[in-house]
């Protein structure tokens, strides 16, 4: 609420934990979309774990036309460095099955959903190591103050709150300069590699 709020925007927000079955009717939305959330409703129990697909029949259901999801790309350089060096253990409060996208489209594909487009967002010159470079570069043992300091300091330091609050007009120009890999006419398959997440969009026909 506070954020809409200083954004003075207007929002219906809805505390909902029920995933297999949100608060509103059939073809409620344009847009029904998930970002990067699956891998976190399993909890253990039986119902848990079937929560992700539960979550995804009813992105379809509310929806009227569009469903989008993206989830973090299991294949990219950053996910496999923090999984087998610098974070072993992140991979037991997530079920990492659920970042497996083809699973995804599977369910989507179910439930009557028509994939119109897949492929790769997020790509950046970095990888996705979910922690501050300086932490990276810490936890791999390599101490240099250079390397530091150019991933450091105010030119790093991006808020998208304070872009929309006009507070860091220059922002997009800020962030669009590291966009040269994702605009980069080369396949996706190949984008992949460096990119942060995997994404599907599909239409309900009809």
């Amino acid at each position: 609420e506070r954020i809409w709020g200083e954004l003075q925007l207007p929002a219906r927000l809805v505390h909902h934990t029920a995933w297999d079955h949100l608060p509103f009717d059939d073809n409620s939305f344009d847009l029904a979309w998930n970002w990067a959330a699956l891998w976190y409703l399993p909890d253990g129990t039986p119902e848990g774990a079937r929560m992700p697909e539960s979550l995804l029949h009813e992105l379809v259901r509310v929806s009227r036309r569009v469903v989008f999801v993206a989830m973090p790309n299991r294949v990219q350089v950053g996910y496999l460095m923090r999984k087998y060096l610098l974070e072993r253990d992140f991979v037991d409060y997530v079920d990492e099955e659920w970042a497996d996208i083809g699973r995804v489209r599977r369910v989507l594909e179910a439930s009557g959903l028509r994939i119109v487009r897949q492929g790769v967002l997020d790509v950046p010159p970095w990888p996705d190591t979910v922690m501050p470079a300086s932490e990276v570069l810490q936890r791999l043992g390599i101490k240099s103050k250079k390397l530091e300091g150019q991933f450091s300091g105010d030119s790093w330091q991006w808020s998208t709150m304070a872009y929309y609050l006009g507070q860091q007009p220059d922002l997009y120009d800020r962030v669009m300069r590291y966009a040269w890999l994702d605009r980069a006419p080369i396949p996706w398959r190949i984008k992949a590699v460096w990119a942060h997440h995997r994404y599907l969009v599909g239409v309900k026909e009809g």
